[in-house]
């Protein structure tokens, strides 16, 4: 186990969604090298596999698909069995027109127009039924031992905006709204939800081959770990309704100083004052 930016998870238990690839495996090996019990919670056998070889530590899989409430309730259930409880979940789930099946819409980047209903569906079922149902069943137990961490993973507000950027963008902001919502709900419980973000194109299997061949425009996953590993802490207890831009984090500093140069409120209006 290794302390990432002072933070020590032992003791807490974590589940991961989407949690074998790409940002979701970033995160879930810092959490678990800081020392967190991590369920590793993905829709594919294969990589969930090909991550418990790695060793990392008190790591485990599930095959789940967060749309269903069933596979959602046996997660909840598979943790808890586990470990002995849930602190953490990491709302990460997601796909992009490059990875969905089944759909029927243009397998890039198209106009509004062209997304297709089923595509539309799929997109709502992962990025807001999934982000949704994991911390609803999940938030029972976290309020009854008065600790708890909900970390949603979205995108930058430029995505969830710009032309072509549906369906992904406007799921993302849902989801973004939902956790402020949520955050609200939880005040003065001890369970706290956030959003963290990139902050960038991230080189991914979501990644368009255009983009992955320009030098230098991705960011590397990884910069997910160190504000992944301190959301999940002790150390942001009292931090909630707050965006975390990972490539504003400064691994350099102290995570509470790290903390509050990459964060903001989350950014839909409110007759509530900045926190």
């Amino acid at each position: 186990m290794n302390v990432i930016g002072g933070v020590d998870l032992e003791g807490t238990s974590v589940v991961v969604t989407g949690g074998a690839r790409g940002i979701g495996l970033a995160m879930s090996r810092a959490l678990a090298t800081a020392g967190a019990s991590v369920l590793i919670a993905d829709i594919d056998d294969e990589p969930i596999q090909a991550v418990l070889t790695e060793a990392l530590g008190d790591v485990h899989g599930l095959r789940t698909d967060v749309s269903s409430e069933t596979d959602v309730n046996a997660l909840v259930e598979q943790a808890k069995n586990l470990f002995g409880h849930l602190d953490v979940v990491v709302n990460n789930a997601g796909i992009s027109l490059g990875t969905i099946e089944g759909g029927d819409s243009p397998q890039d980047a198209c106009a509004f127009y062209e997304v297709g209903p089923k595509t539309l569906q799929r997109f709502f079922e992962v990025h807001v039924l999934g982000s949704f149902l994991v911390p609803r069943e999940a938030v029972k137990g976290m309020v009854d031992q008065g600790f708890g961490r909900i970390v949603t993973i979205t995108t930058s507000l430029d995505t969830m905006t710009r032309a072509k950027s549906a369906p992904y963008g406007p799921m993302k902001a849902a989801s973004e709204s939902f956790t402020s919502i949520m955050a609200h709900d939880l005040e003065g419980t001890g369970v706290t939800a956030n959003v963290l973000i990139p902050g960038g194109g991230v080189l991914t299997r979501f990644a368009s081959a255009a983009r992955t061949r320009a030098p230098g425009s991705m960011l590397d996953a990884a910069i997910m770990g160190p504000p992944a590993v301190w959301l999940a802490s002790r150390a942001s207890d009292g931090v909630t309704a707050m965006r975390f831009s990972a490539n504003r984090w400064d691994s350099s500093l102290p995570s509470a100083e790290a903390a509050q140069l990459a964060g903001a409120p989350i950014a839909w209006p409110s007759d509530r004052p900045p926190r």
